[in-house]
């Protein structure tokens, strides 16, 4: 399968994750398997050789369920260079990431429930809750935890780059070191 198609998927199957059929916040917990699939073992993915067009426009969205699911193609697809271009400026770096999923073969991202709000200090969040899973060791435990991405407008971030959503934190791996040293939040 094309990593395109992977990621078209990924972020057809995120679409509306938070909204009822009438448009309104629910509270119904809806389950999206990102990618992969239950069942049977898979083999682990052929590398993607590196972002196209969609997958930098995806990235791009305004709609954090496109960013997270593009995120999460990214680590599937093991393009841990790409998937550093999704965190906050000088929070994550290749080697990291490949550090940190690099023991998976498959990862598989389950989400669990996504909202968007504000943070404390009034920034607009959206936090996913779900698993992390490896699709070719069924047997391998899944760790739950939080994907966290927050709204850069480009002024307040530090970033010059456009406005788009960035991953603040995320507890679904290993804490990885920060490229400064430190850890993520």
């Amino acid at each position: 399968m094309k990593p395109t198609l992977v990621a078209c998927c990924a972020m057809l199957a995120l679409a509306g994750c938070d909204k009822a059929a009438d448009g309104s916040d629910s509270d119904t917990v809806r389950t999206v398997d990102l990618p992969g699939r239950p069942g049977d073992p898979e083999p682990p993915p052929p590398p993607m050789p590196g972002p196209t067009e969609v997958d930098l426009a995806m990235m791009r969205s305004g709609d954090c369920r496109t960013v997270a699911g593009a995120y999460t193609n990214a680590i599937y697809r093991k393009s841990f260079a790409f998937a550093k271009m999704f965190w906050i400026e000088g929070a994550a770096d290749a080697e990291a990431l490949d550090a940190r999923y690099g023991e998976y073969p498959a990862p598989r991202f389950t989400i669990a429930s996504l909202r968007e709000g504000e943070g404390a200090a009034g920034e607009r969040r959206c936090t996913i809750t779900g698993a992390l899973a490896d699709a070719s060791r069924p047997e391998v435990p899944l760790r739950e935890g939080k994907l966290v991405l927050e709204w850069q407008d480009g002024a307040s971030g530090g970033d010059k780059a456009q406005p788009r959503w960035r991953v603040h934190s995320e507890t679904l791996a290993e804490p990885m070191e920060r490229t400064g040293g430190s850890k993520p939040a």
